[in-house]
């Protein structure tokens, strides 16, 4: 299955790491667009002023590690789009262009998913997302997600237990399949 990342799914560390980890294992393909990038460099740097080197590093190594996901340009008239906000048409607009089944999102308001019906994609937020995939997988999300939150431990300054930092990275439901 494709599935397109918007923006705020890239941008918390924990949460990217353990998406990216688990498509790794094959069990889907990411893809995003260069606006979706740039999106997330602007909240990076919003928050991080002085973190230009790591946003630009954290992006040359996805595009290293994922040369094929990156949709170039859609091939469609995006005035014929609409959704809730319109800055997400774009969004959209890529997962149509690049064939995605799904987009991958927090937003749930700004994708209804009688609008992206129609275009054949259906709408997951991450959480329910890898809590299906769980029910076929579970070792390997076990083991990606334990290998991302011993990568994190290493930068936290309290010691937050597994299922906290999962739902700080908006996976509580994963958390309790977990705990």
């Amino acid at each position: 299955m494709k599935i397109i990342f918007d923006t705020c799914v890239l941008y918390p560390t924990v949460l990217r790491e353990i998406l990216l980890g688990v498509a790794e294992m094959g069990l889907y393909k990411p893809v995003w667009s260069t606006r979706i990038l740039d999106e997330w460099t602007y909240a990076f740097r919003k928050k991080n002023s002085s973190g230009q080197d790591t946003i630009l590093a954290q992006i040359a190594l996805l595009n290293f590690h994922w040369p094929n996901s990156l949709v170039q340009d859609y091939d469609l008239d995006v005035r014929s789009l609409w959704l809730p906000d319109e800055n997400d048409i774009h969004v959209l607009a890529s997962a149509i262009s690049s064939d995605a089944e799904a987009i991958l999102t927090l937003n749930r308001k700004d994708f209804p998913k009688k609008i992206l019906k129609d275009f054949g994609i259906v709408r997951y937020s991450p959480d329910e997302m890898l809590r299906g995939l769980w029910i076929d997988n579970s070792e390997i999300i076990s083991k990606v997600v334990i290998n991302a939150f011993e990568l994190a431990k290493q930068n936290m300054e309290s010691k937050l237990t597994l299922k906290a930092v999962l739902k700080k990275s908006y996976l509580p439901g994963l958390g309790k399949l977990m705990a």
